[in-house]
């Protein structure tokens, strides 16, 4: 079976489900080892594996209350054949201790500015394309909403303070972006973004915009989409506190 058609493993599927509880019964190890290939073609195993070992992580898998306080979400599980002590065997998971740096998913530790390794801001990097105006502005509320110390909302854009590790001894952690939405030629949204921090620059000296005889090149035009897209960024409006306050 191709990688692309194989299932991710959860707790909730009804086979994780009947492996965790140890709920197979099989007269003897070869049809435990046989459903135990079976079930290896069906789901995604992990990166971790070695030695041809079926490995999956399961999210909620036995996480303790500890943990989760240093941010596992789940953990690393290798399905295995075991004998039970009716002389039957079975499929079993066997949990194992792997870092959490190489965890698959992890709890964000809760800060006061975010970082490039937000999900939102990492999908801005990546200039992910937003089909109407408001999908984009629902991003940007995300981050205003999760950071409201450190975000201030402005019409189709934000400003925020994000956190980037300093390169070298003496660099400020914290840095002020503008985020803005911009229409794309087929009439979608991105968001673009750039520094917001104020510094001082010379300004150079004016040129000339056209060599006197020279004859300007054509501009060459828009697509209708984006047209109608930057019409969009005109008129939409954040709603008003007073607004809001009469949908409630």
């Amino acid at each position: 079976m191709d990688t692309k058609e194989r299932k991710y493993a959860t707790i909730g599927n009804p086979t994780i489900n009947a492996v965790i509880k140890q709920l197979y019964r099989f007269d003897s190890p070869e049809q435990a080892e046989a459903r135990l290939v079976i079930l290896k073609q069906n789901f995604v195993t992990s990166k971790v594996n070695k030695d041809n070992d079926f490995i999956v992580w399961l999210r909620g898998y036995e996480v303790s209350d500890e943990e989760v306080e240093k941010g596992f979400l789940g953990h690393f599980a290798q399905f295995i054949c075991i004998k039970t002590e009716d002389n039957k065997y079975t499929i079993g998971a066997k949990k194992l201790d792997v870092p959490l740096d190489r965890h698959p998913q992890k709890k964000r530790p809760t800060r006061r500015h975010p970082d490039w390794g937000h999900q939102v801001l990492r999908d801005i990097k990546k200039r992910k394309i937003y089909f109407t105006l408001e999908d984009a502005l629902e991003e940007l509320q995300k981050l205003q909403i999760e950071y409201p110390e450190v975000s201030i909302p402005t019409d189709n854009g934000l400003l925020i303070m994000i956190y980037e590790k300093p390169q070298t001894e003496g660099d400020r952690p914290i840095h002020k972006y503008k985020f803005m939405i911009k229409p794309t030629q087929e009439g979608a949204f991105y968001i673009t973004y750039k520094s917001n921090e104020k510094v001082k620059v010379a300004i150079p000296k004016r040129e000339e915009e056209q060599v006197e005889g020279e004859e300007a090149s054509a501009k060459p035009k828009a697509p209708a989409g984006y047209f109608t897209a930057m019409v969009s960024l005109k008129k939409k409006k954040r709603p008003s506190a007073t607004s809001n306050a009469g949908n409630k």
